[in-house]
């Protein structure tokens, strides 16, 4: 729905952001959002907070988006797409080139309903990621030298 997007906008006047997301229906996923409904409020919300010029949209699956993307290009990331191991894993794969080596790994679902907690935890154990209660985690890319590759 992209609020998040836009609050880190919002409140960080020289961000510019990638926002990445099928916004809809994929033979390959199964799952319940009204996709068309969130791209609708997503769009709205950018325009009404006037943040719309700073957000380039890309309209893929995210596994597939990160080719239009340079490595090493990006401050940070933030996954939160499909919710199962392996689709977390694959975007890690394939996002994590494109962060800076100064830049950070974030990401939602933290949480043991998801199942994913191995998927993060590979990336360097519980201790080395930084949980929100919200259930957003992060860590720095120096951190995930030479570990992430195992994915």
């Amino acid at each position: 729905r992209g609020e998040l997007t836009t609050s880190l906008l919002y409140h960080n006047p020289q961000l510019s952001m990638v926002s990445v997301d099928l916004w809809n229906d994929h033979a390959d996923i199964v799952e319940s959002h009204p996709h068309d409904s969130n791209y609708g409020h997503f769009i709205r919300i950018l325009e009404e907070n006037k943040v719309s010029e700073r957000c380039k949209i890309i309209r893929k699956l995210t596994t597939e988006a990160c080719d239009d993307i340079e490595d090493e290009s990006l401050d940070f990331i933030y996954v939160d797409a499909t919710h199962t191991s392996e689709a977390v894993s694959k975007d890690l794969t394939c996002w994590i080139p494109k962060v800076k080596e100064s830049g950070f790994i974030c990401g939602h679902d933290y949480h043991i309903a998801w199942g994913m907690i191995p998927v993060f935890e590979s990336l360097g154990g519980k201790e080395a990621l930084n949980v929100e209660e919200c259930t957003s985690w992060w860590l720095p890319k120096r951190d995930l030298i030479g570990k992430w590759k195992e994915l």
